[in-house]
């Protein structure tokens, strides 16, 4: 799952980067949810992107 924060920022200015965490957070919660309604497990692993790219 991804989100890209400046497409919301046209609409919530400063807010924007809040926003797009707490509705990633709000979906990863309903796929655990629904993955525990089938008897399954959710695991989150690491991004393969580095957090500091040397370009």
């Amino acid at each position: 799952m991804s989100s890209i924060a400046w497409r919301e920022a046209w609409k919530y200015g400063e807010r924007a980067f809040r926003y797009v965490q707490l509705d990633a957070g709000h979906a990863l919660g309903a796929i655990r949810y629904a993955a525990a309604a089938l008897g399954l497990q959710v695991e989150l692993l690491p991004s393969p992107i580095p957090k500091f790219p040397h370009y």
